[in-house]
């Protein structure tokens, strides 16, 4: 980095503090304080150290809350969303695997119900028609695409399958097709998951308050430089 002289000093930069985050106004900061001339006087100077003072407040929050973030993505949200995934998709995956059985190169064998590999082809090919009916009726065509979406929109779209299992009748034969223990689990686990999203929409984000404060701080302790920094070319 080139020493900057009172005399390759350039004022532009310092005429106006832009509207920015804490991270672009920390760089701002950085640059700034450190494009300090070395023979501007003391009152510059002092308005440097406390900007490099704001700076290492602005930078140890700023780290904190890049913690924090990343214990929000191991945290239970995302375990519970990870969990309600799984279930979703075993669901799913139990109502497709049957589905063999629909394939046409069975047909030849089910034509013989006299046989005994006739009569057991025919029996899973009525399952698998059950199954494909059902997975159709829950999922629709989109599968399990659901999945890819925010907290909030699979909580819709789950709680949404939910209520038609039971508003509709369908739980017995849903418990044939996918065991009555995993229907059990979605319908409990899906309380829980809208909990959770209830929770999400009412806190607001870690330290955002905090964040802004700190922003502000940071804006003023570069204006009070910049002022500085302006009265030494006005005094020249």
């Amino acid at each position: 980095m080139d020493i900057v002289t009172f005399e390759t000093f350039d004022p532009a930069p310092y005429q106006r503090v832009p509207i920015v985050n804490l991270a672009s106004m920390i760089v701002l900061a950085r640059a700034l304080a450190d494009g300090t001339p070395l023979d501007a006087p003391a009152p510059v100077h002092k308005r440097a150290d406390k900007l490099h003072e704001g700076l290492g407040m602005a930078e140890s929050e700023l780290t904190a809350r890049r913690r924090e973030v990343g214990a929000a993505i191991y945290g239970i949200p995302i375990l519970l969303d990870g969990a309600m995934d799984g279930l979703w998709t075993y669901c799913y995956r139990t109502l497709d695997l049957p589905q063999i059985y629909l394939h046409a190169g069975f047909d030849p064998f089910i034509a013989k119900p006299d046989t005994a590999l006739g009569m057991a082809l025919a029996k899973d090919r009525e399952r698998a028609e059950r199954a494909a009916r059902m997975q159709q009726r829950l999922f629709g065509d989109d599968g399990l695409g659901f999945l890819r979406a925010t907290f909030r929109e699979q909580c819709e779209t789950t709680g949404a399958i939910v209520r038609l299992i039971k508003e509709d009748g369908l739980t017995e034969e849903l418990n044939e097709l996918v065991g009555a223990s995993l229907v059990n689990q979605l319908f409990e686990m899906q309380e829980q998951y809208e909990a959770m999203v209830i929770d999400q929409l009412k806190a607001p984000p870690p330290s955002l308050q905090q964040l802004s404060t700190l922003r502000r701080r940071l804006k003023r302790l570069i204006e009070q430089y910049n002022n500085a920094v302006l009265d030494m070319i006005d005094e020249d």
